[in-house]
């Protein structure tokens, strides 16, 4: 848990600093992309300095990965630019195509940082990938496979990026409790057994971040994250049947 407040507090002082910039040199600027809860931890952060005005931004409507817009007060909110380019990779794949994991594996052998990728968004035979203007041109201009498929890349304008539906299975399951152990092993059908060591592992994340404690509480709208399984939302917790056990909608995304 220590690393995880040493990796906080860093980026809260990250955010400080580029916030005085922004004060200094009466320019935006930006962070890099962040998850749900560290977008939401600094913006807190920053909202009660109040020196700097700013908004989020991941792209698209209902982004996963943002980052922070920081701009002076005075500046105008619509001119305060995310620096975010939407690329779309294709291929012809065959009766198998790439996975998330095949594109984001692709795009870091190009020494391109996660923290300069927002969502990588994966359908059939394309995907949309959100970056930073910088390193989209180097994904532009290297990027000719992804794993064993050779591919194509082309820079999609704003007006039209059209954001395919998420994906994922429903998944009706009653546990003994609502222990994060409990309904982290439901959702990736799994047994409680075989889960516990992910989460001692550090491989288990609740909301965004890592979660060792298998007996942590989960509730309706948090969700789980498994190091190469993907990701639950749990949509509903309650009811219990004549035995006890507690009723969960469950969303595994794919």
């Amino acid at each position: 848990m220590q690393y995880i407040k040493v990796e906080e507090q860093e980026l809260l002082k990250r955010g400080q600093d580029l916030a005085r910039q922004v004060i200094s040199k009466g320019r935006p600027a930006v962070t890099d992309f962040l998850d749900p809860a560290s977008l939401d931890m600094l913006k807190l952060n920053l909202a009660r300095r109040g020196e700097v005005g700013m908004r989020a931004d991941g792209g698209y409507e209902g982004a996963e990965r943002q980052r922070l817009v920081l701009f002076p007060p005075d500046w105008p909110e619509q001119q305060a630019d995310s620096q975010i380019v939407c690329l779309e990779i294709t291929g012809s794949f065959g009766d198998k195509s790439p996975s998330h994991r095949d594109y984001l594996g692709a795009l870091l052998g190009l020494g391109i940082r996660r923290e300069k990728l927002g969502d990588i968004l994966v359908e059939r035979e394309r995907a949309l990938v959100f970056a930073d203007k910088k390193v989209a041109r180097v994904i532009l201009e290297q990027l000719t496979a992804v794993s064993i498929w050779p591919v194509t890349v082309r820079q999609v304008e704003k007006e039209q990026i059209v954001v395919p539906d998420k994906s994922y299975r429903e998944i009706k399951a009653s546990v003994a409790s609502l222990r994060l152990d409990a309904v982290a092993a439901a959702g990736f059908g799994l047994s409680r057994s075989k889960i516990l060591p992910f989460i001692a592992a550090g491989y288990v994340q609740l909301n965004w971040r890592e979660c060792l404690n298998p007996a942590d509480r989960v509730q309706a709208g948090d969700v789980i994250s498994l190091r190469g399984r993907g990701r639950i939302k749990v949509v509903d917790a309650g009811g219990t049947s004549r035995r006890g056990r507690t009723f969960v909608l469950l969303h595994r995304y794919v």
